[in-house]
């Protein structure tokens, strides 16, 4: 077999199209795989160019690379399009210039990478969603190429840790976006190649670093390096934490938790304050029924007795002092109610004296003699006692607070008028950064963690509760204005109802239940000399078993509210089951454990607050026992 023979059979056999054109685009020849592939015999080929024999788009592209052969006189490849069995496939086509016949023609191989093809699409499609993937990450990555030194790879969290762009960091090495020496002392250019290194041989280092911004400023940060050996080149990935929103927030949980504690410790504190008060309160009012008696039992205008008086009104200034308690406990110590601001203020002000000191000017000018608000007058009491003590500690030795109260207009009509308590200090004022955060939870306006951040955050509280607006106005240096501005409360005042025809004391029979003996037995004495018969019980059990026996005799029940087996409320109920409805005055020396159980009861609740004097616990009891007696707070 000649030369000639064995090509053609090769090309006959080759699975790869071949063939040849004249200079027209005629085809001179064609190989079966080319005649299989597109089902036609060379009668149909032969003789007849592409224009003839494919769709014109894809003929006409077909054409114009072979002029572009014909013209270069020299061999190209084409990525062309064929249309195989209704689908367009991709071919690689290798053609070039040949002398066939003495005559000008072209020759080509066609070779189908479809499959090629769509892998490398696949692949790029993949690399671009990886490296998408890598820019976006909040990671920052950089490569570094040991044999140059430098960096050749990096992504856009990186440029923005460094404050530089992507050119500039490929011209940089690790050395250049690092100062000099590190934290622990070491030259960091020493440091980086010893750690490149250990990345060579396989390791992964991970260790603490510093970088440099490009503004000067230094990056704290953690690294993880590892040895890129897929690539065949001496090439480090280096994976970068930037640690100072780490520290940033590690440092935000450390202070929360100290506030946290100096929460707890506040509010371990109160309840202790709390229970001080509700003790407290036992005491004076044995205190304040003893010394009664004693006066009772002496003859008027004797020395005695004036000491007695002056027992008697220390004993209810005390009980200013549990009210503070109360307040500090943040407790309520009663009901909303309409309150005379001025008023209030003016009692309150003996008390803030002591609390500021000898050391500290305290001065006031009350203005609003008519205003009237309706709050909680403990929650007036706490908001004068934290601004106050804010000022205090603003102003420090040799300073001065001054109170003042103005009685505002009403801004249109139908809306009420206002009336604006306003705390004044010549201290050493606040920034404003400091000024915008003031009213903030836990945030305290005090150095050197003294401050538990609750002060500020607590009027802010009541006064908006209240429907008011608070506000502060102070400069660094310039002192601290603080104004806090209520609605004036517009409604009719109902005053008690003047009592008449009280029905004979020696009529009524009373169950008073009390735990603490003491008590029980100043009680029971007031109502005794007061020509009451009263009914002793120590505890509910004992209540219940006394109105079994005196259920047809008893006009009226006294009880404390704390008291073990059950507390006041819950065994009021169970005696009006036995007793049927009854005039019912409750008594504590802690009143927010009466209101927080008031909360699940559907009826108004009639309570005495203890220390009480003979003439409060007599004139509330003929008002409960007369027949025009309303609930009283």
């Amino acid at each position: 077999m000649g030369a000639k023979e064995f090509v053609e059979k090769l090309l006959e056999r080759a699975p790869v199209v071949s063939f040849v054109k004249d200079s027209a685009g005629k085809y001179l020849y064609v190989n079966n795989t080319w005649l299989t592939l597109f089902h036609v015999t060379r009668e149909q080929v032969l003789g007849h160019s592409d224009l003839q024999i494919f769709p014109k788009h894809l003929a006409t592209s077909y054409v114009d690379n072979d002029r572009r052969v014909l013209a270069s006189g020299q061999s190209l490849e084409f990525d062309e399009l064929f249309s195989v069995n209704g689908q367009e496939h991709s071919y690689l086509s290798i053609k070039f210039p040949l002398i066939h016949g003495g005559q000008l023609a072209l020759g080509g191989i066609s070779i189908d990478v479809t499959a090629r093809e769509a892998a490398r699409r696949t692949l790029a499609q993949s690399e671009a969603r990886f490296r998408r993937l890598v820019e976006h990450s909040p990671e920052a990555f950089v490569v570094v190429d040991l044999n140059s030194g430098l960096f050749v790879d990096t992504n856009e969290s990186a440029c923005a840790l460094f404050g530089r762009s992507r050119e500039e960091i490929l011209r940089s090495s690790p050395s250049d976006l690092s100062p000099p020496l590190q934290a622990n002392g070491r030259n960091s250019r020493d440091m980086v190649s010893e750690l490149f290194e250990a990345a060579l041989r396989g390791e992964f280092p991970v260790f603490d670093w510093v970088h440099q911004h490009a503004d000067g400023s230094l990056i704290p940060c953690r690294i993880w390096l590892s040895h890129i050996d897929d690539c065949g080149q001496p090439w480090v990935r280096a994976s970068i934490l930037d640690t100072r929103e780490i520290d940033r927030n590690r440092q935000a949980l450390v202070d929360a938790q100290l506030q946290l504690d100096r929460a707890r410790r506040l509010e371990s504190l109160g309840r202790l304050a709390g229970g001080v008060a509700h003790d407290f309160n036992n005491l004076l009012t044995i205190m304040v029924g003893s010394i009664t008696f004693l006066d009772e039992m002496l003859e008027p205008s004797t020395a005695v007795t004036e000491e007695l008086n002056t027992l008697r009104d220390a004993a209810l200034q005390a009980r200013g002092l549990t009210r503070q308690l109360l307040i500090f406990a943040r407790e309520p110590a009663g009901r909303d109610q309409v309150v005379d601001v001025d008023h209030a203020i003016d009692q309150t002000l003996g008390t803030l004296r002591r609390l500021v000191g000898e050391d500290v000017s305290l001065s006031s000018s009350l203005n609003a003699p008519a205003a009237k608000v309706w709050i909680e007058p403990g929650q007036l009491d706490q908001i004068m006692l934290n601004l106050v003590a804010n000022a205090r500690e603003a102003v420090g030795s040799g300073g001065h607070i001054f109170v003042e109260t103005l009685q505002l207009a009403a801004p249109s009509a139908g809306e009420p008028e206002k009336v604006v308590l306003i705390v004044r200090d010549d201290g050493h004022g606040m920034s404003p950064e400091i000024k915008e955060q003031a009213f903030d939870p836990f945030f305290s306006t005090k150095t050197g963690g003294r401050g538990a951040g609750l002060g500020l955050s607590t009027v802010y509280g009541i006064v908006k509760a209240a429907g008011g607006e608070a506000s502060i106005d102070s400069r660094s240096g310039k002192g601290t204005t603080v104004r806090v501005v209520f609605p004036c409360y517009e409604g009719k005042v109902e005053m008690p109802p003047a009592q008449t025809n009280l029905p004979p004391a020696d009529q009524a029979c009373i169950l008073v239940v009390e735990d603490e003996s003491a008590v029980r037995r100043v009680t029971t004495r007031i109502l005794t000399r007061k020509g009451y018969r009263v009914l002793e019980a120590e505890l509910p059990e004992a209540a219940i078993r006394i109105a079994e026996q005196e259920k047809d005799n008893i006009d009226m029940i006294v009880s404390d509210v704390v008291m073990p087996q059950m507390n006041g409320f819950q065994l009021v109920d169970q005696l009006e089951l036995i007793l049927g409805p009854l005039p019912v005055l409750f008594v504590s020396g802690y009143p927010s454990e009466a209101l927080q159980k008031q909360t699940i009861r559907t009826k108004d609740i009639n309570l005495l607050p203890k220390p009480f004097t003979v003439e409060e616990l007599t004139e509330r009891i003929q008002a409960l026992l007369s027949s025009e007696a309303v609930a009283i707070d």
